[in-house]
């Protein structure tokens, strides 16, 4: 094989086994992200475009996530399938040491490292915004959805409802709702009918109401009396506000700041102390990738690793034991232990050492 065809054909090589560990790595956590957020928008009416939106949104972050054990478990598999057919053998002795042989999945690397950077920079924090936009405009229909007369309905913590009856054409008769959003300012309505709808822009229930009566009942010590009211017809906007982003607390607001903003903010001191580290995890993303893959290309054609399921077993340890170390980090920096840089960085930084020194010890 001439050598300036062993870099493309490394490439081709590596590509399906690529291929095919991202596609089960996205769909592994798509699935566990499923089992948890479908009960919070069960009852929403979510149409197909909608569901295929929503999974076309999470696809962004999980592949930042997922490139990394997808380029580990790529090259040691390709790797020990070329041994165990025996072409890393004629390779070696054609002339060609691990090094040459590396070529290619270097200049991968090198690709993959900076779609990595796009995900982590850029596409995932557009993506979080327009999710996090979706997901609020599902949870609002799904709790306007799970009202039913006859049952003493909370659609958030601090709502409660209850109606005789509900007509063909929408209208709820006999109702009663209580309002506890304001702790120091509770109170109830009572009507005769109503219609209770989905208020997807202000993130809460548009509420019609008449004619009814309207009750509050006062403070200990009299500082606000009782009041009751009567009205013909009511109209009123429910925003559920803390209550809807602690149903989404899955998708913190943090990751849906666009980069830029978070450098920013640092400049002028505005932002909150979590940013900082949030801000230096994005960029520590393709660093550690590129980190990542070069130790695993040194290890898969260093060490000459013949079996598959000793590959992909190494593939998963060595990327657990990067993510692991990275979650440490992190507890270090929220206990005031390490800066922001620093915690995020050091798996990547001491991978790369790891990886240096190996070199040093070993002649190419």
């Amino acid at each position: 094989m001439p050598m300036r065809r062993l870099p493309s054909y490394f490439i081709a090589q590596m590509l399906p086994w690529f291929g095919l560990s991202i596609g089960g790595l996205t769909l592994a956590f798509l699935t566990t992200q499923l089992v948890r957020v479908l009960p919070i928008f069960a009852g929403a009416d979510m149409d197909l475009c909608e569901a295929m939106r929503a999974l076309m949104l999470l696809l962004a972050p999980i592949v930042g996530w997922a490139l990394t054990p997808a380029f580990a478990i790529s090259i040691f598999f390709t790797t020990a399938r070329m041994a165990s057919d025996g072409e890393i053998v004629a390779m070696h002795a054609a002339g060609l040491g691990w090094g040459r042989l590396a070529v290619g999945p270097v200049i991968l690397a090198a690709a993959f490292s900076f779609a990595s950077g796009v995900c982590w920079l850029h596409l995932g924090p557009r993506s979080h915004a327009a999710l996090q936009s979706l997901a609020l405009d599902l949870v609002v229909r799904a709790s306007a959805h799970q009202l039913k007369p006859g049952h003493f309905i909370s659609p958030m913590g601090s709502v409660a409802f209850f109606a005789n009856s509900r007509s063909a054409d929408g209208q709820y008769k006999g109702i009663f709702l209580e309002d506890r959003r304001h702790k120091d300012y509770p109170f109830f309505l009572l009507a005769e009918s109503g219609t209770i709808d989905a208020d997807t822009l202000g993130q809460g229930l548009v509420v019609n109401l008449g004619p009814g009566m309207g009750f509050y009942w006062g403070e200990t010590g009299g500082k606000r009396p009782p009041v009751a009211l009567s009205f013909e017809t009511l109209e009123s906007r429910l925003s559920f506000g803390t209550d809807l982003q602690d149903r989404l607390n899955f998708l913190p607001k943090i990751l849906a700041v666009p980069t830029g903003d978070l450098f920013t903010a640092l400049a002028d001191g505005s932002a909150p102390h979590r940013w900082r580290f949030e801000f230096w995890r994005r960029v520590a993303g393709p660093v550690g990738f590129l980190a990542m893959a070069l130790v695993s290309i040194y290890l898969a054609l260093g060490l000459g690793i013949r079996r598959s399921g000793i590959a992909v077993t190494s593939a998963v340890l060595l990327f657990f034991v990067y993510h692991l170390s990275g979650r440490q980090c992190e507890s270090l920096h929220l206990s005031g232990q390490l800066s922001a840089p620093v915690a995020a960085l050091a798996p990547a930084v001491v991978i790369g050492i790891v990886f240096v020194l190996s070199l040093s010890l070993r002649k190419i």
